[in-house]
């Protein structure tokens, strides 16, 4: 993969109730948000999810260790 210059993320997306990896993705920083506060909601892997937390919360922290790990809620049906 090619991301010619781009600031590099891997991102780990874990289910809050069963501790399972959802899926891990490498995302280049600038496609990312500031921060995951608030209610933030991602579809994935044909599912609904609400962020609980991110570690780290910000862009300006995860930018530094080039890894971030966030925690989702499945949203119900």
């Amino acid at each position: 993969m090619f991301n010619f210059g781009r600031r590099i993320v891997t991102v780990t997306f874990v289910d809050q109730a069963s501790g399972q990896i959802i899926s891990s993705s490498r995302m280049p920083l600038d496609r990312l948000p500031d921060t995951f506060a608030g209610e933030t909601e991602l579809k994935m892997a044909g599912a609904n999810y609400f962020v609980v937390s991110a570690e780290p919360s910000t862009k300006a922290e995860f930018s530094a260790t080039n890894r971030l790990k966030v925690l989702l809620r499945k949203r119900p049906s």
